[in-house]
């Protein structure tokens, strides 16, 4: 996709205190077991991280902020979908995927009431958590990391995570914001190296830089993780990822990623990045099975919908990639990637009128 300013402007400068900005957390809310923080976009349940798509984030925050009374339908389209012009099931699709999140068939009283032909009410008892900083919660003592920061990080290196897969020009800066920090918290945080060498590897495939710039720093990123565990699964994949996209590396690239499944099998990022490799080598019916599993494992995890919609297209099943891409876009903010895709298949359909609009969009 065209960029007239590289995303990595200042990165690449001498400033290397930018890193050191401490990022606010805004207030946070803890109901029924769960934590949620709304400006990073995550939701713990029983202690684990959980990175939210936009949509679902914002409409838990919403229903939070308006707990105890009824929120209609016209309402919650309003606050969220705001000038898109969206049908009322697109509400109650992003309902269902946050009563799944929220496990709501397992609690013995759901935390949101449906009211028939009304609307929607949050009934849990909420707490309020005050802002908190990143300093505010660092406290290293003798060299060693504080478990404060331990989980900081965590927060950064999944928030960071979600902006860098989802492959937008315009996010990269801020993902590699968040895995920067999160590495400057805890050095010791392999996936987050991990994710900066995907980082790199991404902006130079896609030529938002160029790859001369961008693929020796995707290397150094890999270094540093490999410094930390030659043998770490998500690793092998990272490399595999970086061989295919700066080397095209095909047969090692995929020896790698077999290395990486065999020793961390039903890993969503892994078997993300083997759809990837499928997709690239032309192998869609691999593909396609690779990125279901990781949708499966990981249902909120939305670039192997996009990729899956890619492999759909590649193997002729047109009709399927149009519904993969049109449900992306229910649940997640406009993508530029989704739109662009969509219009180069309605193009392919001769539909004119369709792909100028998603064009447009993108």
């Amino acid at each position: 996709m065209p960029c007239n300013e590289s995303p990595l402007h200042f990165i690449q400068s001498d400033k290397s205190h930018f890193y050191e900005v401490d990022i606010p957390i805004t207030k946070g809310y803890e109901f029924a077991g769960y934590r949620f923080a709304p400006n990073l976009r995550l939701l713990w349940r029983d202690g684990e991280p959980l990175a939210l798509t936009d949509r679902i984030s914002r409409m838990l925050s919403y229903l939070i902020e308006q707990r105890g009374r009824i929120v209609s339908q016209n309402e919650l389209l309003e606050a969220l979908w705001q000038d898109t012009h969206v049908a009322d099931a697109n509400v109650r699709v992003t309902m269902n995927r946050l009563r799944t999140l929220l496990r709501e068939e397992e609690n013995a009283t759901p935390l949101i009431l449906t009211i028939p032909k009304q609307g929607y009410r949050f009934v849990a008892d909420v707490a309020v958590r005050l802002p908190e900083t990143a300093a505010s919660v660092a406290a290293k003592t003798l060299g060693e990391i504080a478990p404060q920061e331990k989980l900081y990080a965590e927060q950064l290196f999944l928030r960071g995570r979600q902006l860098i897969e989802s492959h937008e020009p315009h996010a990269f800066e801020k993902g590699l914001h968040f895995l920067r920090e999160a590495v400057r918290l805890n050095p010791q945080m392999i996936e987050a190296w991990v994710g900066i060498a995907n980082a790199y590897t991404y902006l130079g495939t896609f030529q938002i830089n160029s790859p001369h710039n961008v693929f020796p720093q995707a290397e150094q990123a890999l270094q540093k993780a490999r410094a930390l565990d030659a043998d770490e699964p998500i690793l092998l994949a990272a490399r595999a990822n970086y061989l295919l996209m700066s080397q095209w590396d095909a047969a090692e690239s995929g020896h790698l990623l077999e290395q990486a499944l065999q020793r961390l099998p039903q890993n969503a990022t892994i078997e993300y990045q083997a759809g990837l490799h499928a997709l690239m080598t032309a192998d869609s019916t691999r593909a396609i099975e690779c990125l279901r599993r990781s949708m499966a494992l990981e249902p909120l995890f939305f670039p192997p919908v996009l990729a899956l919609a890619q492999a759909q297209a590649q193997a002729g099943e047109v009709t399927a990639a149009f519904t993969t891409l049109q449900k992306l876009l229910v649940l997640e903010e406009p993508l530029n990637f989704a739109h662009y895709d969509l219009s180069r298949l309605y193009l392919n359909e001769a539909k004119l009128d369709e792909a100028l609009a998603c064009a447009e969009r993108a």
